[in-house]
């Protein structure tokens, strides 16, 4: 276990918790003493390489959407990036799209409700 939590962090540049090698890794694909096999290791770095990926993609979004570096987003920082990303996207939709993501209705996007959103296709 030791082993691939190393070659990992070599590999992607992060240390994987218990958890991640647990998700990533099914345990029919363990050999004896914990070891995994090279080509399973190798698809397991290859998807979290993707993840992460995407988790990026979703990060530089916001910082886009964040214009004012405020940590959150609000209703006009969405509305801002919308009228200039996608224009013909009616004001009212962003609006509808903005609230229902915004659960605790502070009026504000965090990070976690934002990425939410961007994954859903919103």
């Amino acid at each position: 276990r030791e082993q691939v939590k190393l070659a990992m962090i070599v590999l992607l540049g992060q240390k994987l918790t218990r958890w991640d090698l647990r998700r990533i890794f099914n345990p029919a694909e363990l050999l004896e003493g914990g070891k995994v096999e090279w080509k399973s290791f190798w698809a397991a770095a290859q998807g979290r390489q993707r993840e992460m990926g995407a988790i990026e993609e979703v990060r530089q979004a916001f910082k886009a959407f964040d214009r004012r570096c405020a940590g959150f987003l609000s209703l006009d920082d969405v509305r801002h990036a919308f009228r200039h990303v996608a224009p013909r996207v009616q004001e009212s939709l962003v609006d509808q799209v903005f609230f229902e993501f915004d659960d605790d209705r502070d009026g504000r996007l965090t990070f976690a409700q934002f990425e939410r959103m961007w994954t859903m296709g919103a």
